[in-house]
């Protein structure tokens, strides 16, 4: 299942709406990824960082992505 991230921020229109963030493939760097707004005509994108990989102590506990 995709996370989607929600974020308002005013338009590139005369109106408002809240942005629905959608991961870019192959979009940003090797810190960052691309996300855009999935809403029609509206052209916001802004680059997060990518979420990084964290090895917890060695007692056999999981990962841990933060």
């Amino acid at each position: 299942m995709k996370k989607i991230m929600t974020e308002e921020l005013p338009s590139s229109g005369s109106t408002n709406h809240e942005h629905h963030w959608q991961k870019v493939d192959g979009g940003g760097d090797a810190q960052h990824d691309m996300l855009v707004c999935k809403h029609e005509d509206c052209s916001a994108s802004k680059l997060v960082e990518k979420p990084k990989v964290q090895e917890a102590d060695q007692k056999g506990k999981s990962l841990l992505l933060g």
